[in-house]
């Protein structure tokens, strides 16, 4: 049928067909475009029953995820599920959200373990701000407190990698690179440790760690909290990241288990020397465990 179409129609006659056809699905595309154009920049969506603030083509909510946050996914989900199992096992939890973002993590923890206890960071003015709207109009500020400065090894002031706003899940101590154009501002920095002090030295459950390469700094400034509470770690740890600071994965492994932490993924498989680079093709989150944790959990079993 269709060649012998090609033979008594005309060219032109046929391309004519084609673009009537395919005419309704363009005229959605590009009125689904034009819509989106008149929306405000900042906008939100109903995530997990909470309302959620976000900007115009932020990644974390347009993008990323199968499917993505803004057509009905989970953020993250299976960092989520293991983060939860991990805070449902203790009462009264609480829960270190390290490089926020706009909350989504928070917002994860909080539908599956309302009475989690969270202390979050985000250095990054803008997701912050849509942070602490959400955080406001979902009355959460009981369970959910906001620090506006970063984590590193040392206190101070440092400068801060700041892109694009869709792409501000990239923000960090160093541009990596893998979010666009940047611009450098100027952020406070408190260790971990002396956070820990000043609040009380509360008990810290389960960590995560999501902010861009500087996990390992953030780690050097916790020992004495970590010895203390020996919580459990949910860490990025991603070789493009690392290009940009002057560590590897393989001296952050050394670290920890000289520090008396084993590294896994979260499916449990414990990572070694030998194996650390073949998981890191396949993973980009690790957990570490307290490895006398571990031995009290394997003594009571």
């Amino acid at each position: 049928m269709k060649s012998l179409a090609k033979i008594f129609l005309p060219n032109y006659f046929i391309r004519l067909v084609k673009l009537v056809i395919r005419q309704p699905t363009v005229l959605y595309r590009k009125s689904v475009i034009f819509t989106d154009n008149w929306k405000p920049f900042i906008r939100t969506i109903n995530y997990k029953g909470f309302i959620s603030y976000y900007s115009k083509g932020t990644s974390i909510i347009e993008i990323n995820g199968s499917p993505p946050v803004r057509f009905g996914g989970t953020y993250e989900p299976e960092e989520s599920i293991f983060v939860v199992n991990e805070l449902l096992k203790v009462s009264q939890p609480v829960f270190l959200d390290i490089g926020a973002n706009i909350g989504l993590m928070t917002l994860n923890v909080l539908v599956q373990v309302p009475s989690t206890n969270i202390f979050a960071f985000e250095p990054s003015p803008h997701p912050r701000s849509l942070f602490e709207q959400t955080i406001a109009v979902n009355q959460l500020k009981d369970r959910v407190t906001l620090y506006e400065y970063a984590l590193g090894a040392e206190p101070g002031e440092i400068s801060f990698a700041s892109h694009v706003t869709e792409h501000a899940s990239g923000d960090g101590f160093i541009d990596t690179g893998r979010a666009g154009d940047v611009e450098y501002i100027t952020v406070s920095v408190q260790t971990l440790d002396n956070w820990w002090k000043e609040v009380g030295r509360p008990r810290i459950d389960v960590i995560k760690m999501d902010t861009e390469g500087s996990e390992f700094w953030i780690l050097q400034g916790g020992v004495e909290m970590l010895y203390s509470c020996q919580p459990v770690i949910v860490c990025e740890i991603h070789p493009i990241n690392l290009h940009a600071y002057p560590y590897n994965y393989l001296d952050i492994l050394k670290w920890l288990n000289a520090h008396e932490y084993s590294l896994e993924t979260l499916g449990g498989t414990v990572i070694t020397s030998n194996n650390f680079s073949q998981f890191l093709e396949i993973c980009e989150t690790f957990v570490a465990r307290s490895l006398a944790v571990k031995q009290n959990q394997s003594n009571y079993v």
